[in-house]
């Protein structure tokens, strides 16, 4: 394993300079360092176990100064290579999504979930300035729903709003409001609190379908849809996220019973569709849990189950189904070679690329957090030698990384 002994946190910059997406003025933010856990509870803020220390020896003030270097170049790094916020200069920001040239919800709520977690609350007021500005819809059948695309002017943006992005935002929301409270810019909670009741509430609102639009959430199933567009019983695996509606159910007690349910549901269907040998999960399964004819494969994106199930088996478990899926997959990965498996294969095994990302291996390296076997710890030396990501895919590998780093040390914590 290659860690290099970074400088310490408090000798990294206190600000930084970037130029804006389109280069026509520079932009002067500060940047704090990232928060270190109280020293009575050296495995991580709320003891939580810190994995890296645990089983690496990495102590806690190297993982801060690597999330810092990591923050600086995607935040404030070189926009043409490095860096993935941009700053309007209007007290409003967006991640970019480099390799489409759009911005997402998915990176809209990466980047509050990395900057919540690491205390940056201009930062994190920035993009959901930006999201609501923009992305809110605030008119027709999808009033109060999250569009899943637009473009960097914010002008066009798509109709539908992705439950799995909507649901990471409504939580960051909520731990804002925990961290930093009400005062201020925006009303986190009474925010999560209106976007949690337009995903699961809006045809009731509308008196039933209307143009299509449906509820984010089945409350009969207490289950997640794909998509306000999506009517289908039919789930993306990597929509689960069980530690999430734990979350929910403190803060929107209206429908604690609902967001309970909803989790006891999800890991339930979590504990059922994993490959018998492989525990490679499909991509899409219907409510009984059975694949997806077309959409039955391991995906790049079905990946993300990973962080869903460390993320549910530290806050809220320990979960012995967790661990055995999750050692099943690292065992399959372990055959594959720890510099020869991929980013995507049917569920049996067969790759279907030829290549690995930054992103699946930091992935990859959250389900070894959970193993209990050390033959596995060789996919957290893994990450610890990843470099802060840069190129086309930057967004995506960048965010990633610094969610797993902070997971891995203890510094997630639920809001």
């Amino acid at each position: 394993m290659k860690w290099l002994v970074l400088i310490g946190a408090g000798a990294l910059l206190s600000a930084c300079t970037s130029v804006d997406v389109l280069g026509a003025r520079e932009q002067t933010s500060e940047v704090k360092e990232p928060p270190s856990p109280p020293e009575e509870e050296p495995a991580g803020t709320g003891g939580l176990p810190n994995v890296l220390e645990e089983r690496h020896r990495i102590p806690i003030s190297q993982v801060n100064a690597r999330l810092n270097d990591a923050f600086l170049q995607l935040f404030f790094g070189d926009p043409e290579t490095e860096a993935v916020f941009f700053d309007q200069g209007d007290g409003t920001a967006y991640i970019q999504d480099i390799a489409n040239g759009d911005v997402r919800t998915d990176s809209m709520a990466y980047g509050m979930l990395v900057t919540v977690h690491l205390d940056h609350r201009e930062v994190f007021d920035k993009l959901w300035g930006w999201a609501k500005e923009h992305m809110l819809s605030t008119s027709g059948p999808s009033a109060g729903l999250l569009r899943w695309r637009c473009d960097t002017s914010g002008e066009n943006c798509a109709a539908a709003a992705a439950t799995d992005a909507s649901s990471i935002i409504a939580t960051t929301l909520f731990t804002a409001e925990t961290r930093w409270g009400a005062a201020g810019d925006h009303a986190y909670g009474e925010d999560a609190l209106a976007l949690l009741d337009a995903m699961v509430a809006i045809e009731a609102r509308n008196g039933g379908v209307v143009d299509g639009v449906v509820d984010c959430f089945d409350e009969e199933a207490a289950l997640p849809r794909l998509s306000s567009r999506s009517p289908e019983e039919e789930v993306a695996v990597d929509y689960l996220m069980p530690a999430f509606y734990e979350v929910w159910a403190r803060h929107d007690r209206d429908r604690a019973e609902l967001w309970t349910r909803a989790a006891e549901n999800a890991r339930d269907l979590l504990s059922r569709v994993a490959h018998p040998e492989t525990g490679l999960l499909p991509e899409v399964v219907s409510y009984s849990g059975s694949p997806d004819s077309e959409r039955g494969n391991y995906r790049a994106t079905t990946a993300r189950t990973l962080l869903n199930l460390a993320l549910d088996h530290l806050w809220f478990g320990p979960f012995d189904w967790v661990v055995e899926q999750n050692e099943r997959r690292l065992d399959f990965f372990l055959e594959q070679g720890v510099d020869e498996y991929v980013s995507e294969y049917t569920i049996a095994g067969e790759p279907l690329v030829s290549f690995n990302t930054a992103a699946h291996r930091s992935l990859v390296a959250l389900a070894a957090g959970t193993s209990e076997s050390s033959k596995h710890d060789v996919f957290l030396e893994v990450l610890l030698d990843e470099p802060v990501p840069t190129g086309s895919f930057r967004y995506y590998d960048g965010m990633l990384y610094m969610i797993s780093l902070l997971v891995l040390s203890g510094q997630m914590t639920p809001g």
